[in-house]
């Protein structure tokens, strides 16, 4: 594999709404996800504990609620930023509005 690749799934700015969908955590390679500046709502699906590649998320200025799960912290991401109305005990930079 070519060490300066990434599998990068940017979905910034797009206007999605509703819940985030679970099946995403499927994508198992992924490393990279973007879903900041969204209309996205409820909380962040505990399937993305899956992505174990997974090294930067960020899904700031939502509508989401509730815990960054157990799973994903576990993953350990180099950047994990969230809304500010979801509580996160190893995000790695403040939360956004």
């Amino acid at each position: 594999s070519n060490a300066f690749s990434s599998v990068v799934l940017s979905l910034y700015e797009n206007s999605f709404e509703g819940p985030i969908p679970s099946e995403i955590g499927l994508l198992d390679k992924l490393e990279v996800l973007w879903l900041s500046e969204n209309e996205l709502n409820g909380i962040i699906p505990t399937e993305f504990g899956n992505m174990a590649s997974l090294d930067n998320f960020e899904v700031y200025s939502n509508e989401l609620s509730g815990d960054v799960p157990d799973s994903v912290c576990a993953l350990n991401p180099d950047v994990l930023i969230v809304d500010c109305e979801v509580t996160c005990s190893c995000c790695t930079s403040d939360c956004v509005q």
